[in-house]
C-alpha cells in the first residue's frame, strides 16, 4: 500500500500541547548472535526523529509525547526491522535484533545500464507520480536502486534509504523501500515503505510559501508524494 503525505500530516498535527510530559525510547541494536550493531539508522516512521546506534549498539529517541510509535531500524547487510512501541508515562527500553540479509533481488532479467536507465525512468514516474508536487521531487541517490523485470512486471529494491527532496514542500525524506511492483499491462502499482523526514534549509524557499504548498497538498488528493 502506498504511503503518502507523511510529512504533511505530521506538520498538521504537530500542535500537541507543550504541557504534556515527554519521554524517551531507548534501546540496543544487536545482531542474531547478540553482538551490538553500530551505525544502524534508527527512526520513528513518519517523523523527524532519527538517530544512529553507537559503538555498543545503544540509541535514544527523545522528547516524545505519550502514544503509539513504529520504531524502525535499517543497516546494510541486515533485514530492516520495525517494532511497535507504546509510550505511556515512563521511558521505554527495547532491543532490536537484526537478521542477516543478503541483498539479492528476485529477478528474471537484470539487464544493461541502458535497461537500468529505462527501468529507473518508469520507477520514478510511478513512485513519485506526475502531480505538481511529484514532478518537483528529486531522488538524490538513485544508484541504490536495483531492478528486476519479466515481460509484464517491474520490481525494485533499494540497498539503502532513498533520499528524496521535495523542493515545493520543503522536505528532505529518507524512504526505506520495502517493495515495489508495477504491472506494466494492467498498470497496477504496489509499493510500501517507511519514511523519516527533515525540513530543508529555509533559505532555499520562503517558509510561508512552503506552508501554503503543504496546505494545498493536504487539502488536495492523497496522491501527492
Amino acid at each position: 500500500m502506498r504511503r503518502y503525505l507523511l510529512f504533511v500530516l505530521i506538520s498538521v498535527i504537530s500542535f500537541n500541547a507543550f504541557s504534556q510530559n515527554r519521554y524517551n525510547i531507548t534501546g540496543i541494536v544487536k545482531d542474531e548472535t547478540g553482538k551490538p550493531v553500530k551505525s544502524a539508522t534508527v527512526f520513528i516512521s513518519g517523523s523527524e526523529k532519527v538517530t544512529i546506534s553507537a559503538e555498543n549498539g545503544y540509541f535514544s529517541l527523545g522528547n516524545l509525547l505519550p502514544g503509539n510509535y513504529q520504531v524502525s531500524v535499517s543497516m546494510l547487510g541486515y533485514a530492516s526491522l520495525t517494532k511497535p512501541v507504546m509510550l505511556q508515562n515512563k521511558q521505554v527500553d527495547i532491543t532490536l535484533t537484526l537478521a542477516t540479509r543478503s541483498i539479492v533481488l528476485s529477478t528474471v532479467k537484470v539487464g544493461s545500464k541502458g535497461a537500468w536507465a529505462k527501468n529507473y525512468s518508469v520507477f520514478k514516474e510511478q513512485f513519485l507520480g506526475q502531480t505538481q508536487n511529484g514532478r518537483q521531487c528529486i531522488i538524490l541517490n538513485p544508484e541504490v536502486l536495483s531492478f528486476g523485470t519479466t515481460n509484464t512486471t517491474l520490481n525494485a529494491e533499494a540497498e539503502d534509504f532513498l533520499i528524496i527532496e521535495n523542493k515545493r514542500l520543503g522536505y528532505r525524506i529518507r524512504y526505506r523501500l520495502k517493495y515495489f511492483n508495477y504491472q506494466v499491462n494492467s498498470q497496477n502499482l504496489g509499493y510500501d515503505g517507511e519514511a523519516s523526514f527533515e525540513q530543508m534549509d529555509a533559505k532555499a524557499n520562503p517558509k510561508n510559501e512552503w506552508a501554503q504548498n503543504r496546505l494545498e497538498a493536504y487539502n488536495g488528493s492523497l496522491m501527492h508524494f
